[in-house]
């Protein structure tokens, strides 16, 4: 019997004793599986081939194989749906190549051969060894040639073996990971002091940093790692010293960076190579800093004040020992200050960073004070930057990112706690109430720059990615949170300015959401045998009580109705499953439902439904089943036509009757009470063969007419709703 360890709630089971599973990639099960009725295969409960209908999207398809792993008497694999994601091949790579050991993240893991899916191992090829399983693919084929090959498939399989294969039970395991994705070359970090930056460094490694194995040892290794200081001034000697590092020290090497004196026992220093290593003619030494300084005093502007410390002629011989780490310095004029940009080839991010940091201080205060400007922005560029994590490294580079407690700014000095400041500029965030419009000021340093405007903050959210407005992630954040509550504060407005406003309460089933044309009482009647006055009691049963599982439901039918416990477990866990999956979408819904939430439009939902559909109609729109309010039969105990039902729904709302409007496929359900109650309503005729009787007697006079019929969700409108909900 199939019984699934991973998403049973998304599995549709057709037969738990079937012996075929059929993949349905991301096409919904309950479509494939209409067409495979529609195509003449057989899905009757008992008779079956087929055990159960699931998707596969690809992040799940570990969790596939253990369930297959463990359902040993599933022999074939049918996968037939549309693949949006590669997830056929990565199946079909599974059990055709095979899968190969590969790093993921820095943990060993196995990747399908050909695919960029990577498994844990909890399940390998070689599990399926001793099992004839069969995977035929009829996702390429279209439509008719598919039906022609399915019917054809199942004619021809075998009969059903009998399994003595034990059942085998795996996890799957979460990987543990050495870092986390991220562009190992994208890093760039803007910070105040050069202690802090030094700290968030430290920090990225820690997190971010990829193993790699050098000749000297292994490394957590990020490139082009691009750290800005805007204030490259020394930090106090107590505060450095919490750190590790002596000022003294700093300043000592601050000295010897400017100096420009041949090495005695190194191969090179960074002063020499600066300012006494290279010739323009035997004899003629080249002092890089003077000539820096003598470009920017003949023109502020110049963008020649650029040295290099490499040494092509020497540095790139093989053989040579001592390479200088610093290779370039570009000096410009910014506004009143002097920046400085310098590129490392390689740097020690715990040991190196911060000494070299204060080097280039020292070099960067020597050429402003030359050329009269204040300093400015110092720029480290590191092509490879890292920790060594043996010895203690590991540990200080824990320690050090351990102090990060958040994104907040602390000054390294007084400890005071302050809001990191966004480069790009602040915003302010307001609503024009006259117009219904969200506003979103983006200002620098007390000035308008933009005026950004939308219905709602998703269209400004747009607007402001396009335009690159935010570089902080913590700024980003907070921003939205304050267009959110500014969009909850016009929604309000909206309504209190409308003193005839407009609440919308949708009905669901064939209203919204589609799905099999025999309710589920009828077909567990019939799967149970039970009399047909049993219809009213068990849609009571199943419509008017919240269950947390069919086990659950199970019972209660088992007590009320004295069916056998096996069928009864059997037959409402294979409806339970089947409603999940069966229930689609009409042409139009989700469109009409998308325009209102982009209108501000209120609205909920009154309809006779039970916890299965409701999970479905919660896959097929999560957002509106979510935020929106709800009055379902099952968890308010009460029923359609009862009109407590619509009145519980108009006082928990706030709505009175006259400015509600409910919209629904049935006039005994619907429109009735609706009417009862003193709200207006939209009959949408999708199943008219249904409401033949009704129809006639509005058509005779015998029955109110309700205010506005449709044949279809999809000709509602929102134009419409509004002249629906002026009328007197």
């Amino acid at each position: 019997m199939f019984e699934p360890l991973y998403y049973q709630d998304r599995l549709q089971v057709v037969n738990p004793q079937g012996d075929v599973g059929v993949v349905t990639l991301w096409t919904p099960p309950g479509v494939i599986g209409k067409k495979l009725q529609q195509w003449g295969i057989d899905l009757q409960p008992h008779t079956a081939r087929i055990a159960v209908l699931g998707t596969l999207y690809g992040n799940g398809l570990a969790e596939m194989l253990v369930n297959l792993l463990y359902n040993p008497q599933i022999v074939h694999i049918v996968i037939l749906g549309k693949d949006l994601g590669g997830s056929r091949q990565e199946l079909l790579n599974f059990f055709q190549l095979g899968v190969e050991p590969s790093d993921y993240l820095g943990s060993a893991m196995y990747r399908i051969i050909g695919t960029g899916r990577w498994l844990d191992g909890s399940v390998l090829p070689e599990d399926f060894q001793q099992r004839p399983l069969q995977v035929v693919d009829f996702s390429q084929w279209r439509h008719e040639e598919a039906a022609e090959r399915v019917r054809a498939y199942f004619a021809a399989l075998p009969a059903v073996q009998t399994t003595e294969l034990p059942r085998v039970r795996r996890s799957v395991r979460k990987p543990e990971v050495a870092w986390y994705p991220s562009h190992p070359c994208g890093h760039t970090v803007v910070r105040r002091t050069p202690l802090e930056a030094w700290q968030e460094v430290v920090f990225r490694l820690l997190r971010f940093g990829q193993r790699q194995q050098l000749r000297k040892g292994e490394r957590l290794e990020l490139l082009n790692c691009k750290v800005v200081v805007d204030e490259p001034f020394a930090e106090s000697a107590a505060v450095l010293e919490k750190w590790g590092f002596s000022l003294a020290a700093l300043q000592e090497y601050q000295a010897s960076i400017l100096d420009g004196s041949p090495p005695e026992e190194q191969p090179y220093t960074y002063g020499n190579r600066l300012r006494g290593y290279f010739q323009s003619a035997p004899g003629m030494v080249i002092d890089g800093l003077e000539q820096a300084v003598r470009h920017l005093q003949e023109d502020g502007e110049s963008r020649r004040a650029y040295i290099s410390l490499w040494d092509g002629r020497r540095d790139l011989l093989p053989g040579v020992r001592g390479h200088p780490c610093l290779v370039t310095l570009f000096f410009r004029k910014w506004g009143e200050t002097l920046t400085l940009t310098a590129t490392f080839r390689s740097h020690n991010a715990l040991d190196g960073w911060l000494r070299n940091c204060y080097g280039l201080m020292a070099i960067q205060d020597f050429v402003a004070q030359r050329v009269g400007l204040a300093v400015g922005a110092l720029t480290l560029l590191s092509h490879s930057i890292s920790i060594d994590p043996q010895g203690d490294g590991l540990a200080r580079a824990k320690a050090i990112a351990l102090a990060k407690k958040s994104d907040d700014r602390i000054d390294p000095e007084s400890g005071k706690v302050s809001l990191r400041t966004d480069p790009n500029g602040e915003f302010v965030v307001s609503m024009d109430r006259a117009a219904g419009e969200l506003v979103v000021h983006h200002r620098y340093r007390g000035q308008l720059l933009k005026e950004y405007r939308g219905r709602d903050s998703e269209s400004i959210e747009k607007q402001l990615a396009r335009d690159c407005a935010l570089s902080e992630i913590g700024h980003a954040l907070f921003l939205g949170r304050e267009m959110a509550r500014w969009q909850m504060k016009l929604r309000q407005a909206r309504m209190d300015d409308e003193s005839e406003r407009m609440f919308l309460f949708f009905d669901i089933g064939f209203t919204l959401i589609g799905g099999p044309s025999t309710g589920p009482a009828r077909r567990l009647i019939e799967a149970l045998g039970l009399p047909p006055q049993a219809k009213e009691p068990l849609s009571s049963l199943l419509f008017a009580q919240p269950y947390a599982d069919a086990e659950q439901l199970s019972e209660r039918i088992v007590a009320q109705f004295h069916t056998s416990v096996a069928m009864t477990r059997a037959s409402v866990q294979q409806l339970w499953q089947a409603q999940v999956h069966e229930a689609e979408l009409l042409p139009g819904a989700a469109e009409l439902l998308q325009h209102l939430r982009r209108e501000q439009i209120p609205f909920a939902f009154i309809s006779n439904i039970w916890s299965p559909f409701h999970a479905g109609f919660a896959r097929l729109l999560p957002v509106e089943s979510a935020c929106y309010p709800g009055f379902y039969s099952f968890q308010q105990r009460c029923a359609k036509p009862d009109p407590e039902l619509y009145r519980r729904a108009l006082q928990q709302c706030g709505v009175a009757a006259e400015q509600a409007i409910m919209i629904g496929d049935t006039y005994a359900m619907d429109v009735a009470p609706a009417r009862q109650v003193g709200m207006k309503t939209v009959w949408v005729l999708h199943r008219p063969a249904q409401e033949k009787r009704e129809l006639l007697a509005v058509l005779n006079g015998t029955l109110p007419a309700p205010n506005w019929t449709a044949a279809t969700i999809a000709e509602v409108t929102l134009q419409r709703l509004q002249q629906l909900a002026q009328q007197e």
